[in-house]
């Protein structure tokens, strides 16, 4: 379990099909991955079904650990005021995206839904294709909701202020993909809108599904189409108590489950055995708190 003589360990963020990937540095990498699974000293996957995938395909037997793809805890953040941030109508429902801007997250369904949701504006932000944003804003346009569909580049910090200012979060994958298939505790962005406290109009993926059953933090649109997502949508901008209810439920589970320090209490624990007696470099230099002592804290 050594590279170079060093022991080291595998946080899989992402897991591939071959075909999921593109060009050759890429299909090299790939192909390294059995080689690279069956030395290291254990593994970290933020999704069950995908680690066992991984295991399966690759046969390793190292240790795995699950670690939701969460952020650190924070305090509850206080809302930026984006209807003044941006002039929008004071009675406009604000639907946040914040993330990579691509094929992937199925915002063409998003822009056509508004057509059905008068309402909503959907504000984004993150990077994205030139070519991609162009088709995006030229679908608005011809829908007649450009006013309503609003991207506004990367956002360099405030995150969590920014959603906490939006009424729910739009967190939907289409599942070409392997890893979009299992994406529910690997989406930074479904994590998020928990630390932010707000609710997320979510995909219908059995993964998305089955956690929501569990912990409703959301309303799972029925399908991965125009009228499942506007379905979806129109019960979010209807009821406002069920926003306030599903916002302080995801909070919640943010702040007693799904956050970073929580998550990665036992992987950073065999982290440090791992690399006990090496040099600083190969130790994380942070105090980690156990999850009861953060609570208190909290």
């Amino acid at each position: 379990a050594k590279l170079f003589w060093i022991p080291f360990v595998i946080h899989a963020h992402e897991i591939y099909n071959s075909d999921d990937v593109k060009g050759p540095t890429s299909q090299f990498l790939l192909r390294m991955e059995k080689t690279i699974f069956r030395s290291a000293a254990f593994s970290i996957f933020p999704e069950k079904k995908r680690a066992q995938i991984y295991r399966e395909r690759y046969e390793f037997t190292g240790p795995v650990f699950i670690a939701a793809n969460s952020p650190r805890f924070t305090p509850i953040p206080k809302a930026r005021d984006l209807r003044k941030a941006y002039q929008l109508n004071p009675n406009s429902i604000i639907m946040g995206y914040l993330g990579g801007i691509g094929p992937t997250n199925l915002l063409e369904i998003a822009i056509q839904a508004l057509s059905f949701n008068p309402s909503v504006v959907f504000l984004a932000w993150g990077w994205g294709e030139r070519e991609y944003l162009d088709q995006l804003n030229a679908l608005a346009h011809c829908l007649g909701v450009s006013e309503r569909f609003i991207h506004l580049g990367q956002l360099m910090d405030g995150k969590l202020e920014t959603l906490a200012g939006c009424d729910f979060s739009y967190c939907v994958y289409q599942t070409s993909l392997l890893r979009a298939k299992h994406e529910a505790t690997a989406s930074n962005k479904f994590f998020e809108a928990m630390a932010a406290g707000i609710p997320s109009l979510i995909s219908s993926n059995p993964d998305f599904y089955q956690f929501n059953k569990k912990y409703p933090v959301g309303v799972c649109a029925s399908s991965l189409t125009t009228e499942g997502v506007s379905a979806a949508m129109k019960t979010l901008v209807e009821n406002e108590t069920l926003r306030k209810n599903l916002g302080k439920k995801a909070r919640q589970v943010f702040e007693t489950k799904f956050h970073y320090e929580n998550q990665f209490f036992k992987p950073t624990q065999a982290y440090q055995d791992l690399y006990h007696g090496y040099p600083e470099i190969w130790s994380f230099n942070e105090v980690y708190l156990p999850p009861e002592e953060l609570a208190r804290a909290a």
